[in-house]
């Protein structure tokens, strides 16, 4: 049985890591997308890369605040970085009743990463 409050929250629809990219109209512009590993030949120098991000708003969740954190974690969990904000879908009037609204987000960290091994990127909303 599907619970209805799930039907009133946000939910990620893809996050992808990427060289570079930018959410522009309505549209995501993105280079050297999707990849899950990356060679750092410098420890001592930050790494740079962009995070693209779909998040679908539920019909009943548009006209709404709602909270969402980009967070780049290490193995244990700590955030080594953190982007924090509000994002509201509004409601078109010509969108279908009970459609859902996709929000195209992108953004660049910069991270100095305190050694080698396993990291994360995690979007809690």
């Amino acid at each position: 049985m599907i619970d209805p409050l799930d039907q009133q929250r946000p939910d990620v629809d893809f996050l992808i890591i990427a060289d570079r990219a930018e959410a522009i109209n309505g549209k995501l512009y993105m280079m050297g997308g999707a990849w899950d590993n990356v060679g750092v030949p410098d420890l001592s120098q930050p790494i740079a890369f962009s995070i693209a991000l779909g998040i679908l708003i539920p019909w009943n969740a548009t006209n709404e605040r709602h909270r969402m954190k980009l967070a780049v974690q290490d193995a244990d969990g700590a955030s080594l970085a953190e982007l924090e904000g509000e994002l509201v879908a509004g409601r078109p009037p010509h969108l279908t009743i009970g459609s859902e609204q996709r929000l195209l987000f992108a953004t660049t960290f910069g991270v100095l990463l305190p050694r080698t091994g396993a990291y994360t990127v995690a979007v809690y909303l």
